[in-house]
């Protein structure tokens, strides 16, 4: 996936990191991120992307109180000027880590950074229900596993998951990318 991005964006890709894990947590990406830096041969940029701050749990906050919740929580040690990075997620919920960590990455100069979502929370945010396309898709359909080659899909049409999602992420990079800290934060609107 990463691969075929880089190849089909035609963007220079200098780095590669996932979202850290709190302390204590074990890394769900501690092989992964390895990986992928060596058979694309990216520089590794996990070892110096950190969770520096043990926050509370974000599952009952609000969307506005997820984003206060993991501010200050990253820290990166290095300088990024100019370099593009890619940065894992294993799943998107309000994206206030993902905004978080952004913000860290750019502030340490990093030209653009690309994001990787293994999964949606689709249960539990209110954007799925104030997009009536996208609630109605995900309120249809049910992402399953290929019990063989454990690949995701969704029991009807493709096409439909990929406009739905593409629509979904389109407005959610806009969000991060307008996003002011003095703005008060909500997908809401989604």
């Amino acid at each position: 996936m990463v691969k075929d991005f880089i190849v089909k964006s035609g963007f220079e890709i200098h780095g590669f990191t996932n979202v850290p894990d709190k302390p204590g947590k074990k890394n769900k990406f501690e092989s992964i991120t390895p990986s992928v830096c060596n058979s694309l041969e990216l520089n590794d940029l996990s070892m110096n992307f950190k969770c520096i701050k043990k926050y509370s749990d974000n599952k009952f906050y609000s969307e506005e109180d997820r984003r206060k919740n993991v501010k200050g929580a990253y820290a990166y040690d290095g300088d990024l000027s100019g370099q593009n990075i890619i940065l894992i997620d294993d799943i998107i919920t309000t994206g206030a880590t993902l905004m978080e960590c952004v913000d860290v990455l750019k502030s340490k100069g990093a030209e653009e950074v690309f994001i990787f979502e293994l999964g949606i929370n689709q249960f539990s945010c209110s954007y799925w229900k104030n997009d009536s396309y996208i609630y109605e898709f995900a309120n249809n359909n049910y992402l399953n596993f290929n019990s063989k080659t454990m690949l995701p899909f969704y029991g009807k049409c493709k096409e439909a998951y990929v406009a739905a999602v593409s629509s979904l992420f389109s407005r959610m990079n806009r969000e991060i990318l307008d996003f002011d800290d003095d703005d008060s934060f909500s997908l809401e609107s989604f």
